[in-house]
C-alpha cells in the first residue's frame, strides 16, 4: 500500500503558522515588565498597554487563520484539523475578557492595575500560542520549541529571597524603635526588589511591595505624625512578609524538597555516610531555605554541630511535607 502523505499545501501552511506562533512567544516572552511598574501613568499608556495590545492581536489574526484554514479542510472527517481549528476559535474566544479589562485600564489610576492587567492578557495569549504551537507540530511531525515549563531554580531563588525579607523584618522589628522601623522595611524591599529573580516574582507580590513603599515614602514625608500610623504600616508589611513564604506551597517546589530531603536523610544517617557525604547534603539542604525555620538556622550555624541534631527535623519535615503522620 503507498504511503498517504497530506497535501504540500497543508504541510507549507502549517509549517508558516508553527513559524507564527513561535515568532510571538519569543516576542512576549522578552517583555520585561519592571520598568513600566514604577513609571507614571503616562509612562504605561502609550508603551505598555499598546505593546500588549498589538501582541495580542497579532496572535488573535494567527488563530482566526488557523480556525478558518483547518475549519475548512475538516470535510473529510479529520478529527485532528478540527481539533486544531477548534482550539484556535476558543483561544480567541477565551481572550477576548482580559482584552476588554484591559482597555477598561485606560481610565484607571493606578499604574499597577494596568501592569497587572497587561501581565494576565500576555500571559493568557502565550499560553494559548504555545498550546497552538504543540498540535501544530504533532500535525507536522516536528518536535516543538516552546513549553509551560516550571522554573524550579528561579522560584528557589525567590524563596530564600523571601525568607530572608521574612526573617529580617522579624529580626530588626525586635531590634529598631517603633518609628524607625519603616526605613528598616524601606531598605529590606528596595533590596528585596532588587535581588536576582525579582523579575520572575509574582506580580501581585511586587505590586503590593510597590504599594508599601509608597506609603513609607508618604508618611516619611509627613503626611502624618501618628506614631500610630507607623506601627500600623509596619505591621502590615509584616503580616504580608508572612503571606509570601505561602510560596512553599507551590507543586514544585514541594517535590523539589520532597526529594532533597529524602537524599540528605540518605546522605547524612544511610550505611555509606561519609564526612564527604554530610558536606554534600548540606550543599543539597541550602536549596530548601525557607521551607522550615529550625532547619534555617541549623543550615546558618558555623559549624555542623551533632548529626543528631539534624536527624529528627529532617524526618520531621519530609514527613509533614509528604503528608504522612508521625516520622519513624
Amino acid at each position: 500500500m503507498a504511503q498517504l502523505t497530506r497535501p504540500s499545501a497543508e504541510v507549507s501552511k502549517t509549517t508558516t503558522f508553527i513559524d507564527c506562533s513561535r515568532d510571538l512567544i519569543r516576542q512576549i516572552r522578552s517583555i520585561d515588565l519592571r520598568p513600566y511598574e514604577t513609571g507614571g501613568r503616562a509612562g504605561v499608556d502609550p508603551d505598555l498597554m499598546n505593546l500588549t495590545l498589538t501582541l495580542h492581536d497579532e496572535a488573535a489574526v494567527l488563530f482566526r487563520m488557523v480556525a478558518d484554514e483547518f475549519d475548512e479542510s475538516t470535510e473529510d472527517g479529520d478529527s485532528e484539523l478540527q481539533a486544531i481549528a477548534d482550539l484556535a476559535f476558543m483561544a480567541n474566544v477565551e481572550l477576548q475578557q482580559p482584552r476588554e479589562i484591559l482597555i477598561q485600564a485606560r481610565t484607571a489610576e493606578s499604574s499597577w492595575e494596568v501592569v497587572s492587567r497587561a501581565n494576565k492578557l500576555l500571559r493568557g495569549t502565550v499560553k494559548a500560542l504555545i498550546a497552538l504551537e504543540h498540535v501544530l507540530c504533532t500535525r507536522a511531525g516536528v518536535e516543538p520549541e516552546h513549553w509551560l515549563e516550571v522554573d524550579t531554580e528561579s522560584t528557589i531563588k525567590i524563596r530564600n529571597a523571601y525568607a530572608r525579607f521574612h526573617r529580617l523584618m522579624i529580626e530588626e522589628g525586635e531590634n529598631e524603635e517603633e518609628t524607625q522601623r519603616l526605613h528598616v522595611a524601606m531598605n529590606l524591599i528596595a533590596e528585596l526588589l532588587g535581588c536576582d529573580g525579582a523579575r520572575s516574582m509574582r506580580l501581585a507580590d511586587r505590586s503590593q511591595l510597590g504599594r508599601f513603599q509608597q506609603a513609607i515614602v508618604a508618611w516619611s514625608a509627613g503626611f502624618s505624625s501618628d506614631p500610630g500610623d507607623a506601627i500600623d504600616l509596619w505591621h502590615n508589611i509584616l503580616a504580608f512578609s508572612h503571606l509570601m513564604m505561602e510560596i512553599n506551597h507551590r507543586d514544585e517546589l514541594i517535590e523539589h524538597d520532597r526529594r532533597i530531603l529524602a537524599e540528605a536523610i540518605d546522605l547524612m544517617f544511610g550505611e555509606s555516610s561519609s564526612p564527604e557525604k554530610v558536606l554534600e547534603a548540606l550543599d543539597h539542604l541550602a536549596t530548601i531555605r525557607g521551607r522550615d525555620p529550625l532547619i534555617d538556622r541549623l543550615l546558618d550555624r558555623e559549624s555542623i554541630g551533632a548529626l543528631k541534631e539534624w536527624k529528627r527535623p529532617l524526618k520531621e519535615l519530609l514527613v509533614r511535607i509528604s503528608g504522612g503522620g508521625e516520622p519513624s
